[in-house]
């Protein structure tokens, strides 16, 4: 198994390799095999993660037992042997089923996308126009009621009629946008939304703020439809809803740019910050602090630990930059933007 779990490292580190081989040939094949699942309303991974996590923990309470157990002690090794066996069953599952996208073809790279020549001027016109539009989309929205569930089936199917990427972008039957089997649970680890790379399900938080859910959603999606990078799947949200004719959409495209935007010019440009932040509207500003009020109340040990995993986790799949991965998607919506 070890040899096996040597061959796709070594596999995966030519990109141009796992795009035709993988990310066009072998991951639809799996995807299409797995769409099953994503026909099931309730989340199969999230059962499956408690399974695996149950094995692991018993097998990890033997392991400690015989430790403890002279009587047990020289069955040390096989024991041992036993949860290497499984940790290693569980990665090469984990690359066969969807990790080995994390090593395709960048969606940057594909788009021709010049992503680090914008300059700071145009970091503050691209933010101040943005606002402009966020701050109009906004005042149209006035009234407009939300409902979660609606909002899921119709980015799904809007995302699968849509033919932006075809041929980069896989999409089967088992698209689909998920709850996690308790969306109050989740809110402890600080999560929006997520994708399980094993049953392949994309899975939004019920209880994300309104004016993100959208957003959140087809990033997600964008996970399950192939693409690795926590920037990319940002930039590829923006793109597909921006122009939506869907207004709380849009709005969800823009809000959350500007969100991405406003960050960034708070650490290049803080004095130009503070005017920008003023000009939001005062209706998209009480947007924001709902959901920065939202999320500090789920304030927990729990979401400080999965920050911290999930940092590892992504440097360890070809995004050295942890979480700030997330945030370089301005440089893909600037590279974007200077296109016309």
């Amino acid at each position: 198994m070890l040899f096996v779990f040597l061959i796709i490292n070594v596999f995966q580190l030519n990109s141009q390799n796992v795009e035709s081989f993988y990310s066009r040939k072998l991951y639809p094949l799996v995807s299409h095999l797995a769409s099953p699942i994503g026909r099931v309303s309730w989340s199969v991974g999230d059962v499956f993660y408690m399974v695996i996590v149950g094995v692991l923990l018993v097998q990890l309470g033997v392991f400690i037992f015989s430790i403890l157990n002279k009587e047990r002690r020289r069955t040390l090794p096989l024991h041992f042997w036993s949860l290497c066996n499984g940790m290693l069953l569980i990665l090469i599952l984990f690359k066969v089923s969807w990790g080995i996208n994390y090593y395709r073809v960048p969606l940057r790279d594909y788009l021709a996308l010049n992503a680090h020549s914008a300059t700071r001027d145009e970091l503050l016109q691209t933010t101040q126009d943005f606002i402009i539009t966020t701050n109009e989309l906004r005042r149209k929205l006035i009234g407009a009621e939300i409902n979660r569930k609606a909002i899921s089936e119709e980015v799904v199917d809007f995302v699968k009629e849509d033919t932006l990427l075809n041929g980069y972008l896989h999409k089967d039957s088992g698209l689909n946008i998920k709850a996690p089997i308790s969306s109050s649970i989740v809110n402890y680890f600080l999560v929006s939304g997520y994708f399980n790379p094993f049953s392949l399900e994309a899975q939004v938080n019920q209880n994300t703020p309104w004016m993100s859910f959208p957003f959140t959603a087809v990033h997600e999606l964008g996970h399950k439809m192939g693409i690795g990078f926590e920037d990319e799947c940002n930039f590829l949200a923006f793109y597909l809803l921006k122009d939506h004719d869907n207004i709380s959409f849009k709005y969800s495209a823009y809000y959350s740019a500007v969100r991405y935007l406003l960050l960034s010019v708070s650490q290049v440009a803080p004095q130009e910050y503070a005017n920008l932040y003023q000009s939001l509207s005062s209706l998209v500003k009480i947007d924001m602090q709902e959901e920065r009020s939202f999320w500090l109340k789920q304030q927990t040990l729990y979401g400080e630990l999965t920050s911290d995993v999930y940092q590892n986790y992504l440097i360890l799949n070809n995004q050295p930059e942890g979480l700030i991965r997330y945030n370089l998607f301005v440089e893909l919506l600037l590279a974007f933007n200077s296109l016309g």
